[in-house]
């Protein structure tokens, strides 16, 4: 009887121990999440700054890339230390046709997807093809950054104005589209450097506005323009129809998809025929959705044959 009693005493206090033991982190992670405890500890992160002003690049392993291709990388001097890669494919004929700058959709490297694989079949066809990837979007300012909604202040509350956020929210899209055309005036003075007379700006997807944008500001020798399934998201589906002035002499190719958008491909011929443009041409195709490095050899054959045909126009090839 004795023994049984010493044992449950024994068991008692152990689990009383356990308890203890159990109760004490239990305890400071309550302490620690009441309104009033400090919980600014050394090494806790403190949350992001509204006023962090917003870096915009491709990114997208630009540094690997230029480890996987040590041949084909250029970095394209942008000013201030600041650098975009290019991957540049040079002809393999004695005498090049001419150079392709070639403009990714947005989220792609550039060598990936259907522009990555233009690349060295352009190159096999006498081209020479550099191709660049479309840096990304900023995303729009939220919670305290300039136009978000606030709820209105009371009669007796004072209104602060918050200051901090406002020069790096206040149109953030310019800045993106500054750098695209940076990144792309360093391209084409690359090519032109390196002796290419004849250079044909491709543009795919979300790329067709800029390098309408970058036709406009000229290049020497012949002049042409590839869209590839072209893209304009937000109000970019109304800027590129007020910006054709100025393209007129251009030879312009609108390679569309027939899978997808058949009412905005329609769309866009009747804007160039409206303006009396007649160095555009649209062509429709059988393509993957999204198009892909499989539509390579048949957008590639295209552009080739319609830079053929466009010799008896504006443009001498």
């Amino acid at each position: 009887m004795t023994d049984r009693l010493n044992h449950g005493i024994r068991a008692l206090a152990c689990g009383l121990l356990v308890l203890l033991l159990l109760a004490g982190p239990w305890a400071a992670a309550q302490e620690a999440a009441e309104p009033g405890a400090d919980n600014d500890a050394p090494g806790q992160a403190e949350p992001p700054s509204t006023s962090t002003r917003l870096t915009i690049s491709s990114g997208l392993g630009q540094r690997d890339l230029a480890r996987r291709y040590p041949q084909q990388a250029v970095w394209l001097e942008l000013g201030e230390g600041d650098s975009e890669l290019a991957l540049l494919a040079l002809e393999r004929d004695a005498v090049a046709s001419g150079a392709m700058l070639i403009v990714g959709d947005e989220g792609q490297s550039a060598a990936s997807g259907l522009h990555g694989a233009m690349r060295s079949l352009l190159a096999d066809h006498g081209w020479a093809a550099m191709v660049l990837a479309l840096p990304s979007r900023p995303m729009a300012p939220t919670g305290d950054a300039i136009g978000a909604e606030r709820p209105e202040p009371a009669a007796d509350e004072s209104v602060m104005i918050d200051v901090a956020v406002a020069p790096d929210a206040v149109e953030p899209l310019q800045g993106y589209r500054e750098r695209v055309q940076a990144l792309l005036a360093a391209a084409t003075a690359e090519l032109s450097g390196r002796g290419y007379q004849r250079i044909v700006l491709v543009g795919v997807g979300q790329a067709a506005l800029p390098v309408m944008q970058a036709a406009m500001g000229g290049t020497s020798g012949p002049r042409a323009l590839v869209w590839v399934t072209p893209r304009f998201a937000g109000a970019d589906g109304e800027a590129w129809q007020s910006g054709l002035e100025g393209l007129e002499a251009w030879s312009i190719l609108d390679l569309a998809n027939t899978l997808t958008g058949p009412e905005a491909t329609g769309a866009r011929a009747a804007v160039f025929a409206r303006k009396g443009m007649t160095g555009y041409r649209q062509q429709r195709l059988l393509l993957s959705d999204p198009v892909s490095g499989r539509d390579a050899p048949m957008v590639v054959n295209r552009i080739l044959a319609w830079l053929v045909l466009a010799g008896d126009g504006a443009s001498p090839y």
